[in-house]
């Protein structure tokens, strides 16, 4: 038995199947997991099939498609501008969980500058530019032409026929030291991986893709 929440969410987010007509001769219906027994519930005025509509079931999450995205859209900012302290605990505190989410991240990125080993000083030096300047501007203003550049990894992930976008939270950090160009990849849990060319990165990128289209095929 699967969850109808989790046939819904794989419909919903990676075009699962969904079809809820009969088989085999058996009614398609919904079973209560505590019990195993099938939900029966008593006959509504009007109702145009007697018990569970699973075909209304079905057009109903098939049209949540037209308003999730930007309904969780909307939902995530409501979320984020929210205070990220519960008042009636500490009063007189509102910070929006935007900045509490950047103070923690940019805490995290200071542990590994000074914690991570491994690292050289001048990669520690170009973890601290992003940690004191988070603003590519301010980074700009402050440390001109050797100033770090920070990447989102948005990637592109193509299975069989289908193309899938995947917005990864890490981030990728070049910058220019003694003619040869930094490259650093990071985790929102603060760890911090050097390669040697933007090549290498893309390079072992891809695999850590691959694996895991591979283990989830």
């Amino acid at each position: 038995m699967t969850p109808l929440l989790d046939v819904a969410l794989k419909h919903l987010t990676r075009d699962g199947e969904l079809d809820f007509t009969d088989k085999h001769s058996l009614a398609c219906t919904l079973i209560d997991q505590a019990t195993g027994h099938m939900l029966k519930p008593g006959p509504l005025a009007g109702a145009l099939v007697p018990g569970i509509d699973m075909q209304a079931i079905e057009l109903i999450i098939r049209s949540l498609r037209t308003t999730l995205k930007s309904g969780f859209e909307q939902a995530l900012v409501r979320h984020f501008n929210g205070n990220a302290y519960n008042t009636q605990d500490i009063p007189n505190l509102e910070t929006n969980r935007w900045l509490w989410l950047s103070d923690t991240l940019r805490d995290t990125l200071r542990t590994a500058v000074l914690k991570q080993p491994g690292l050289t000083d001048t990669q520690r030096e170009t973890l601290d530019q992003l940690a004191t300047y988070p603003d590519q501007v301010h980074r700009q203003a402050a440390k001109g032409n050797a100033a770090a550049k920070v990447f989102i990894l948005d990637t592109t992930v193509s299975h069989g026929a289908s193309n899938s976008a995947q917005l990864s939270p890490d981030l990728l950090i070049t910058r220019e030291v003694d003619g040869r160009t930094q490259v650093l990849h990071t985790t929102p849990a603060g760890v911090v991986t050097p390669y040697d060319s933007l090549q290498a990165f893309g390079e072992a990128w891809g695999e850590t893709w691959r694996k895991c289209l591979f283990s989830t095929a």
